[in-house]
């Protein structure tokens, strides 16, 4: 049974089960680094997590996650990941190679109606058509992910928010956008 969940958290890392936890809810004091509460987001009335942490307490080929707002001061190992949910990431150093970082912030899903063409005889038809809209919940201009240094080689970055890399912007019309 054990190596079948061994086997599950190679395979299936983004899961977040096998995921080590940085933050208030780390086991050991290195992970929890500097932790306090705080508004991650403008207009936001919900307390998240600010964690800040040392690059060098990350190890390589390791997985794991956070919530809220996450600090790296230093670099993030190459093989690896790292998930943030419900925030945003700052790393002051570089992201090496083959790592793939996904930060994910809280959206709103609601249906609207459009107007569309109608195959109708008349021009002046309209018809409607029923969209389901997802946004983020918050849009304060910050991004979700900034890395200050470079992104390695095959390094991946998933998030529905923007992406600074060493100071350029990048963002995907889509609900996730992926920077190989």
């Amino acid at each position: 049974m054990l190596r079948r969940i061994a086997y599950l958290c190679l395979i299936l890392p983004l899961l977040g089960a096998c995921a080590q936890a940085i933050g208030p809810e780390a086991t050991t004091d290195k992970m929890r680094g500097d932790t306090s509460m705080t508004y991650v987001f403008k207009n936001d009335v919900q307390l998240l997590p600010r964690t800040r942490i040392s690059g060098a307490v990350l190890q390589e080929g390791q997985h794991y996650r956070a919530r809220g707002l996450l600090e790296i001061d230093g670099d993030v190992p190459p093989h690896g990941s790292l998930t943030v949910t419900d925030g945003k990431l700052v790393v002051t150093g570089n992201v090496a190679r083959n790592s793939r970082i996904t930060v994910m912030q809280d959206v709103d899903t609601f249906e609207e109606f459009r107007n569309v063409p109608c195959n109708a005889p008349l021009e002046t038809t309209v018809c409607h058509e029923k969209v389901e809209v997802v946004r983020r919940k918050f849009s304060d201009g910050d991004p979700a992910v900034d890395i200050r240094g470079a992104l390695g080689t095959d390094a991946k970055i998933i998030t529905n928010g923007a992406v600074y890399v060493s100071g350029r912007r990048f963002e995907h019309p889509g609900y996730v956008a992926t920077l190989p």
